[in-house]
């Protein structure tokens, strides 16, 4: 599946970088506006899945075709290092000591104790999009 995914290096604005933490890979799944899930849903066209390289780049895997290289924003560093403090099992890592980061932490540490992946509710998402895709295929045959 991943060889599908658009595969897009990141480049951070000069006075920004990226965290890392124990669980470098994140997979995330916007669900609505400032919500999502964590650790599933590799099949949805939404799901983002980043992993830090070096402060200043991060990989993108996603479906959305784009440039192999770009430049992003503070707001986008700001959501991916989010996503990161939260899918954290346990320590999350900067090249710096910032503020931001230790107030992100702060904020994060709630969820630490969570599960990141509820096995239920990515079964029942992947059960209905595969439900949806067969109806589609049904569809395209029943026309032609």
């Amino acid at each position: 599946m991943y060889d599908s995914m658009s595969w897009t290096i990141c480049r951070a604005p000069q006075d920004c970088f990226f965290i890392t933490s124990d669980m470098p890979l994140c997979v995330f799944l916007p669900t609505s506006r400032g919500c999502g899930r964590f650790g599933g849903g590799f099949g949805q066209e939404q799901v983002q899945v980043t992993f830090p390289i070096i402060p200043k780049l991060l990989l993108l895997i996603d479906w959305k075709r784009r440039q192999p290289q770009i430049a992003v924003g503070k707001e986008f560093v700001r959501e991916k290092n989010e996503h990161m403090a939260v899918n954290a099992e346990r320590w999350v890592i900067a090249n710096i000591r910032s503020k931001n980061i230790e107030d992100l932490v702060k904020r994060a540490r709630g969820t630490r104790l969570m599960p990141k992946f509820d096995r239920q509710v990515v079964s029942a998402d992947t059960a209905k999009r595969l439900r949806a895709r067969a109806r589609h295929l049904e569809e395209k045959t029943d026309s032609h």
